[in-house]
């Protein structure tokens, strides 16, 4: 009789550690549909690329795309596609980070608040606090250089050069 009790209970350990790992969402917490720069004010965090200091484990970017797929990338680690899920409890928001495209393994999930120029983002589980800046130059914005963190233009847009390879240039279409 020990041994069918202790076998239960090993078994609904199992099944609630697995859930944990899962696509499912903490009590509480919903999808977060609100869409960046409505009139109320309402923000999510935006579709973009994202420089990460200090690095989250050997990552130092995250890229977030439309189709909600997330691109970690690192110096001395390779490219790990992935999904991500924007969420909220309460006034807390949420970036959920799958390692899988199905959504169903959680690698981490982050509180954020928006910067500026990006994010700060919190996680979770251990409470270490990143900032993640945006990699991405739009319109108008500079791009490029021999400088730290050169940003990219946004998809559409060129990086003019002001001719000196040295400084950084400006996105135009």
């Amino acid at each position: 009789m020990h041994m069918k009790l202790l076998l239960g209970l090993l078994s609904t350990m199992t099944i609630t550690a697995c859930a944990t790992n899962s696509g499912q969402l903490d009590p509480g917490e919903t999808d977060d549909t609100s869409v960046a720069g409505k009139a109320d004010g309402v923000t999510t965090l935006p579709v973009d690329g994202y420089d990460l200091s200090p690095n989250f484990q050997s990552y130092s970017s995250m890229n977030l795309d439309a189709g909600q797929t997330v691109t970690l990338t690192g110096d001395s680690a390779p490219d790990d596609n992935g999904h991500f899920r924007l969420t909220k409890a309460g006034s807390d928001k949420f970036i959920r980070v799958y390692s899988d495209p199905a959504g169903t393994d959680l690698l981490a999930k982050f509180r954020y608040t928006l910067t500026a120029d990006g994010a700060t983002l919190t996680d979770v589980a251990d409470s270490r606090t990143y900032t993640a800046r945006s990699s991405t130059a739009h319109l108008g914005q500079a791009c490029g250089g021999f400088v730290a963190h050169p940003k990219h233009c946004a998809r559409g847009l060129t990086c003019k050069s002001n001719g000196n390879p040295d400084a950084t240039g400006v996105c135009v279409k």
